[in-house]
């Protein structure tokens, strides 16, 4: 028995109108905040985060733990609300 290779993912020619977009979703983050309630007060764990992404682009989030990546990451990918600000993707 032989394994039958995998079929190749197709390759953007020059004449394909979304061969310069790339993959992926033009996202815009603009003034992004979170706080959470802690003993009564606000704990603000992001403040004004703003960054643009273009399709096909990529990004690593680095940082010592506890300065909000994983809040980040979560918020950007619409599993948590943000306290102020706005994610844009492709402009909706």
């Amino acid at each position: 028995m032989t394994d039958a290779p995998e079929p190749a993912l197709p390759t953007p020619s020059a004449t394909d109108p979304d061969a310069s977009r790339g993959r992926g979703a033009h996202i815009v983050v603009q003034k992004l905040g979170k706080a959470y309630l802690h003993g009564g007060n606000a704990l603000q764990i992001l403040e004004d985060v703003d960054l643009t992404l273009q399709p096909g682009e990529m990004v690593a989030v680095v940082g010592v733990s506890g300065i909000g990546k994983s809040t980040f990451l979560q918020i950007r990918g619409t599993l948590d609300l943000p306290t102020s600000g706005s994610i844009k993707f492709e402009g909706e």
